[in-house]
């Protein structure tokens, strides 16, 4: 199974599992997807930035690790 079909468990895990080794806003980010999935889904990246109080490119990176 590739990264793309990841399932939302083994998403969550594998987040959980690399959130040491982010960067400080990075973590932020991810430990905000971990918290709210529910609003991960609903809302955009720039509404999900700004309530984890990071930037929408943060995001984007974090997407591509």
């Amino acid at each position: 199974m590739n990264s793309r079909e990841m399932g939302f468990d083994a998403l969550l895990a594998r987040i959980l599992t690399e959130l040491p080794e982010l960067s400080s806003e990075l973590r932020k980010a991810a430990r905000f997807l971990v918290d709210h999935p529910d609003e991960v889904a609903l809302v955009s990246m720039r509404v999900l930035a700004s309530r984890s109080e990071v930037t929408p490119t943060t995001f984007v990176r974090l997407a591509r690790r």
